[in-house]
């Protein structure tokens, strides 16, 4: 038998490697469960496109505890979240169309392709160069396989989350030289947007308590200005080498847990209080929070 590695430049994993054993006998766990005459029911009803949806919120919830600073949690995601890939390779073993060795094989032949400058001879020490070659590379594939669309942003997909997929876009696009000469470009941005989406909005809206009667070319114009700012915002963030969508992300946990501090001040109250009331309640909110993980 041919050895499939000739020629690479790096062995594989020893398979005395404890993470080779471990990894050999979740695999086992996974084929077990897919065996048809006597596997899990529930799992051999799977599919890909009904997986889909659990790898995507167990993904979540390996971020979440990452950014919570919960290791045995974030050890127990990671777990949940490979979990689903082998049994979602699984089920296209079963179907005929790829394995995990064949998807491991790819995506190891590509990381080499894709890193000349530590598998080749090229030379490279920054990360900002790093990631240019890479699309220069992948644009070059793309052209050897006969893709029409070599576009930077060819392949970004459609279904991703809004802002992460505005961070990937403009990530490409400023790979590819489309970009201001610094952040105050950016910056600048934001409040442009800022301004159009103002003078979008009427008066009678501004005083509306919520939810204001618009016509629809009314809506129609800020709801895309107001995308634009939000894409403004996602697009700055990507200039100060800040995630937009963890930073929304923990922005809305920030909220969550001083909204649940004020729910548990105010009580009953809350539902009758005035702005004043409810500011001063989040600012305690906030102290608290603040006071107790310094006496954590």
């Amino acid at each position: 038998m041919s050895d499939p590695f000739e020629g690479w430049p790096l062995t594989p994993a020893s398979k005395d490697d404890p993470r080779v054993e471990s990894f050999r006998m979740l695999l086992a766990v996974v084929d077990r469960l897919r065996r048809p005459e006597d596997g899990c029911p529930w799992d051999l009803k799977q599919t890909e496109v009904s997986m889909g949806p659990r790898l995507v919120e167990e993904a979540y919830e390996w971020i979440e505890a990452i950014e919570t600073g919960d290791v045995a949690e974030s050890e127990t995601e990671a777990g949940d979240t490979l979990m689903n890939l082998l049994l979602m390779c699984r089920i296209a073993q079963d179907g005929g169309r790829y394995d995990l060795g064949s998807v491991a094989l790819n995506s190891a032949a590509k990381l080499v392709r894709r890193h000349p400058h530590v598998f080749g001879d090229a030379v490279e020490t920054e990360a900002e160069g790093v990631l240019t070659r890479w699309e220069e590379i992948k644009r070059q594939e793309r052209a050897d396989g006969g893709q029409e669309d070599t576009s930077v942003l060819s392949g970004l997909p459609l279904g991703l989350p809004a802002l992460v997929r505005t961070a990937r876009m403009v990530n490409k696009t400023m790979s590819a030289g489309f970009r201001w000469s610094n952040v105050q470009g950016a910056w600048d941005k934001v409040q442009e947007e800022l301004r159009e989406l103002r003078d979008t909005l009427p008066n009678h809206a501004l005083e509306s308590e919520r939810k204001p009667e618009l016509s629809a070319e009314e809506r129609e114009n800020i709801e895309s200005e107001l995308g634009d700012l939000i894409a403004a915002a996602a697009i700055l963030g990507e200039y100060l080498g800040l995630d937009p969508e963890r930073a929304c992300r923990l922005s809305a946990r920030r909220f969550e847990t001083r909204f649940r501090q004020v729910e548990k001040d105010l009580g009953d109250a809350m539902q009758g209080a005035d702005v004043p009331t409810l500011e001063k309640a989040w600012q305690a909110a906030k102290v608290q929070i603040r006071m107790a993980r310094e006496d954590a």
